[in-house]
């Protein structure tokens, strides 16, 4: 049988800067091939390529065995639907209008959608939890909001590929995996061939089937992640210092960020503190590390049991309030963070996402700069981009550093005033 998607030989150049060299790859139908890399790889222009949005001139593309060239926008409209990371419009459409314009490839020019695209449109909203959206205006959302309505758009497309440029990039730890489960869910039902773009190699390995890797413009590996990822690899392509475990949970590889050579970035022998870290979907691990090797006794928040954070907090017998993926948390358990902040010498708010869910860990630093505590935010500056709650938390955010909360660039600077 063909495959769905079919590359052979591309080559691509910006000018006189080659992107791609001589890229070639299959992806059969039904798969779930994520595409890895690290920055200026060339796996936006490939992804650009396969969606029909770039020209090539050297190479050949192939979907379902026809010549990517030969279609027309409507006919690419009704075969690929894209998932973009960065969303933007001129127009406060309603978002049901929105998820509406994913009917256009298969409805008539001159015809209103009619009642069946209408119930089409509301069944994707329901997937996708914005069914209470409908009525709201486009640019009156939050821009995870915005993520999950343009893959509503997607879903009511129906189409039989699906690409993905980094599909949660704007939403928080429960609509991420939320997002991903109903794509791997819609997949298997749908029978979808899905190729995305991820950044979080931890999400990747989590749900696809096989993972291509661009190294400079060429295919570095291409096949299933058991014979691929390990530790010296991605140290090789990304430069990152990794252990690649087992997740005990899903028995997918799982990616821990580690400290490299195990360097004192203390530069002394400062008294060990309790340092109790706010974190969440990975963004505390690596602190943890550093924290751990530096000989502090760290405490963390409520992490769910799927949780990057929690695998990782767990190895390195770091204390942590377990709660449970997609429930709501329990007083007892937000008593529980509350008191371990206020046992710590110091707090630490990692890169973490911002949602609802987890916006009372800031508001219990109020309490713990009103009792002197320390409390550091790590890349501080940034904090407004990790915000999914339409600005509430940056005004919080805002406020605890005017009563005395630091901004510290990194983990290492973080490190560094611990001494």
């Amino acid at each position: 049988m063909a495959p769905v998607i079919e590359v052979e030989n591309l080559e691509f150049s910006y000018g006189s800067h080659r992107v791609l060299a001589n890229v070639s790859c299959r992806i059969e139908e039904g798969e779930f091939v994520a595409l890895l890399g690290p920055n200026g790889s060339g796996k936006t222009t490939l992804f650009n390529i396969i969606s029909g949005i770039l020209p090539y001139t050297q190479g050949s593309v192939h979907v379902f065995s026809r010549n990517l060239k030969h279609f027309s926008a409507r006919e690419r409209a009704r075969t690929i639907g894209i998932v973009p990371q960065e969303i933007t419009s001129n127009f406060n459409f309603g978002n049901l209008e929105v998820v509406l314009m994913g009917r256009h490839p298969r409805s008539s020019h001159l015809v209103n959608e009619s009642p069946h695209d209408h119930a089409k449109a509301l069944e994707a909203m329901k997937l996708t939890h914005t069914d209470h959206l409908a009525d709201r205006g486009f640019m009156e959302i939050s821009g995870g909001e915005k993520q999950r309505v343009m893959i509503a758009q997607v879903l009511c497309q129906e189409t039989d590929i699906l690409l993905l440029d980094e599909p949660t990039s704007n939403l928080d730890i429960n609509f991420q995996l939320d997002i991903m489960q109903l794509i791997s869910k819609l997949r298997k039902e749908r029978k979808l061939t899905v190729f995305g773009i991820f950044h979080d190699i931890n999400l990747a390995l989590q749900y696809s089937d096989r993972i291509m890797l661009l190294k400079e413009g060429s295919v570095f590996k291409d096949d299933v992640p058991e014979k691929i990822i390990n530790s010296a690899l991605i140290e090789e392509v990304f430069q990152a210092h990794v252990a690649v475990e087992r997740n005990p949970f899903t028995n997918k590889l799982f990616v821990v960020p580690k400290n490299p050579d195990n360097r004192n970035f203390t530069g002394g022998e400062g008294a060990a503190k309790r340092v109790h870290v706010i974190a969440g979907g990975g963004s505390g691990s690596y602190l943890f590390n550093i924290l751990s090797l530096e000989g502090h006794t760290v405490t963390t928040c409520i992490l769910s049991s799927i949780d990057t954070d929690a695998r990782v907090a767990s190895s390195l017998n770091i204390p942590m309030i377990q709660g449970e993926p997609f429930v709501e948390i329990l007083k007892e358990k937000r008593d529980q963070n509350r008191a371990c902040m206020m046992e710590a010498d110091i707090i630490v708010v990692s890169r973490v996402l911002f949602g609802m869910g987890n916006m009372e860990n800031l508001l219990a630093l109020d309490e713990a700069l009103a009792k002197n505590k320390p409390v550091y935010f790590i890349d501080g500056d940034n904090f407004h981009a990790r915000d999914f709650t339409e600005g509430k938390v940056t005004e919080i955010y805002n406020r605890l550093i005017r009563n005395g909360a630091v901004a510290v660039e990194n983990e290492e600077e973080l490190a560094i005033l611990l001494k």
